[in-house]
Parts: C-alpha cells; sequence; structure tokens
C-alpha cells in the first residue's frame, strides 16, 4: 500500500482558465521552483485572491472611466488637447535638447528653466513627449489590454490571434511597471523648482486663479496654467469653495 502524494488546488494565474489539481512534494518550496501561483498564500495583502482581483478590476474601470471623461473635456470643453499636449516642430527641432540640458546639467548650476508656464503652453517639451506617450498610447493599450482580460471566454479568438493568454497578461503587467517608474521621474520631476515643494504650492494657486477667471466668463483661461496634477486639484478647491 503506497502512500499518496499531497495534493492541494490552485487558481490558475490567467483568467479563463479552469482549476486544476497540482500535486506538489511536502519539501518542494513552491517560489523556488518556478511556481508563483500560489504567492498569495504568501503575502495575504487583500484578504482573498478573489478579492485582489476585484479590487484591480474596480480600479481599471475606474482609471478608464476618468480617461474618457479627460479626453472628452480637452477635445469639446477646453479644445486645447493637440496645442497643450501634442508637441510642435520647435519642440521636436530645439525644446527637447533644451529642456533635457537643464534638467542634467544647468538646473544643478542654478540657472533658470528654459521654459516658462502659461495658458497657452503648460507644459515644456519633454513633458508633452512623456504626456502624449503615457496618455495615448501606454494607458489605452492598458486599458484595452485589462477589458480584454476580463472577457477572456467570448474573445478567445482575438486573443489568439495576438499571441494568447499569457502574452497578453505579460503585456499588460509590463505597461503596468512602466507607470510605476512614470510615477517616480514624475514625483522627481515636480520637485525641480525653487525649493523641493514650491511647484506643489502652485496648484493652490492655480486653483484659486481657475475660480476667479471662471467666474468672469473667461473658461479658455480658466485651465490651470502650471501642471497636469493641478488641473484635478483646481478642480477641487473650485468646488470646495
Amino acid at each position: 500500500m503506497t502512500e499518496d502524494k499531497p495534493r492541494s488546488r490552485y487558481t490558475s494565474p490567467y483568467p479563463g482558465e479552469d482549476m486544476a489539481l497540482v500535486e506538489r512534494p511536502r519539501h518542494r518550496h513552491p517560489l523556488r521552483h518556478g511556481r508563483t501561483d500560489t504567492f498569495p498564500e504568501y503575502a495575504n495583502i487583500f484578504g482573498t485572491y478573489k478579492a485582489a482581483i476585484r479590487l484591480h478590476d474596480i480600479a481599471g474601470v475606474t482609471v478608464s472611466i476618468s480617461f474618457v471623461l479627460w479626453i472628452f473635456y480637452y477635445l469639446f470643453i477646453a479644445r486645447s488637447l493637440v496645442r497643450l499636449y501634442v508637441p510642435n516642430m520647435d519642440d521636436i527641432k530645439r525644446g527637447l535638447f533644451r529642456q533635457a540640458f537643464f534638467i542634467f546639467f544647468t538646473y544643478f548650476l542654478g540657472e533658470q528653466n528654459p521654459h516658462t508656464a502659461t495658458i497657452d503652453s503648460k507644459f515644456n517639451a519633454i513633458q508633452k513627449m512623456s504626456y502624449l506617450f503615457i496618455m495615448f498610447l501606454l494607458l489605452p493599450l492598458v486599458i484595452v489590454s485589462g477589458l480584454v482580460l476580463m472577457n477572456v471566454a467570448p474573445l478567445r479568438g482575438w486573443i489568439i490571434m495576438i499571441g494568447g493568454i499569457k502574452f497578453l497578461v505579460d503585456a499588460h503587467y509590463l505597461i503596468a511597471c512602466s507607470f510605476c517608474a512614470f510615477l517616480c521621474v514624475h514625483v522627481y520631476m515636480a520637485t525641480l523648482g525653487h525649493t523641493p515643494f514650491s511647484i506643489f504650492g502652485r496648484c493652490g494657486q492655480d486653483g484659486k486663479q481657475w475660480k476667479a477667471t471662471t467666474a468672469g466668463g473667461n473658461h479658455e483661461a480658466a485651465v490651470p496654467v502650471f501642471h497636469l496634477d493641478c488641473d484635478i486639484l483646481s478642480m477641487l478647491i473650485r468646488i470646495r469653495d
């Protein structure tokens, strides 16, 4: 009579795949032998694996709706999407090099930023290029890939055409990692003012400017003049006041 090997039931890390019985000897550590689908057993942050998936899906839908509202606002209300976020020829020919030289060299010598933020030109050339890449390429890709992963069964044929479920999951994950990297650089760049927190203080001032100019009927001038983050904060200040 032979002793039965211990068997455990695991949920596949890829959506749409059925649960399967997986043999796991007692002496083998799952993380040391290439098994990562058991990781939630060791890092129980969100309560359960299903709770983490549900939270992730809610966050994804929220980001998707926010992106649609952002596009709608700058296209049809402010009507300044192209002017503010798309680099022009001067940005490409001279602005990118000029701003990069300031960030990596002359800033540390105490020189002034070559770009002055105005209502018609909130962002410098590097900011425009960054937002163009993030908001019009990576964010739509992560939204589309996320929506596809939430509907694997009805979209199975399309998933196979683009390389399979594993390729789609890996692409979605790598894009998310790029957003994390962008966030770190974003926070650092926001400290390149006269003082590390001077730029953050400008957001409150821009919010009051938004309120004053909107009250006068000049909606175009009501667009905050300094930074993308100020857009959200300024709107909140306007509602609060």
